[in-house]
């Protein structure tokens, strides 16, 4: 692996296998080579500047690291404000983060499982250990419009919507899609495809 630094955007509903797959990644590339930082939610939070402060780590870290990954970034405030709130609470200051993202030539990484699996998996972990939301069904399909695209029936409202409407980002060169089912046993020719700019197919 080139000793240039790549950052990775993991993104996805609840328990569609983010850091499960972000853990796998450490293990396999080396705590000493990656460095992990998780964006998290809370209410009355100030998004922008969380999400600001964790790009900022990120750019700085890419310096010292072969790997970075941001677990939830830009996309989840737009997903999850369009679905539970009323809308992402800084558009379109989203705008800047996709570009310093695509500036390093960053990698995003749809975690996008199956939707019943994923459905279960959630209800399982609310009644054990309790989630922020009883009900992911609505952000489960978001996630799925923004990689296969969808027409929406109202006005965009953030760059989420924006490249849904556009026809999804399965055909972009910097989004991958990962199941951890299909791609779990296969993770090392996964991210290293990834690493070497190669969609996996």
């Amino acid at each position: 692996m080139d000793k240039q630094g790549i950052l990775l955007i993991l993104e996805g509903a609840d328990c569609s296998g983010k850091t499960t797959l972000a853990n796998n990644i450490i293990s396999f590339f080396g705590k000493d080579n990656c460095d992990y930082m998780h964006s998290t939610y809370f209410t009355g939070m100030d998004v922008l500047s969380h999400h600001r402060q964790i790009l900022t780590r990120a750019m700085h870290s890419l310096n010292n690291n072969d790997i970075v990954i941001i677990d939830r970034h830009w996309i989840s405030e737009c997903v999850y404000g369009s679905e539970y709130r009323k809308g992402c609470s800084y558009a379109p200051n989203e705008l800047q983060y996709m570009k310093k993202i695509a500036e390093v030539n960053g990698q995003y990484i749809l975690c996008i499982p199956n939707r019943e699996v994923q459905l279960s998996r959630h209800k399982e972990r609310k009644e054990k250990d309790g989630e922020m939301f009883s009900d992911i069904s609505g952000v489960i399909d978001r996630y799925d419009a923004l990689w296969n695209g969808k027409k929406l029936d109202n006005n965009p409202q953030n760059q989420v919507d924006l490249l849904t409407q556009a026809g999804g980002v399965s055909f972009r060169d910097n989004w991958h899609l990962y199941d951890w089912q299909e791609h779990g046993d296969i993770l090392p020719e996964y991210i290293n495809s990834i690493i070497r700019g190669i969609k996996y197919e």
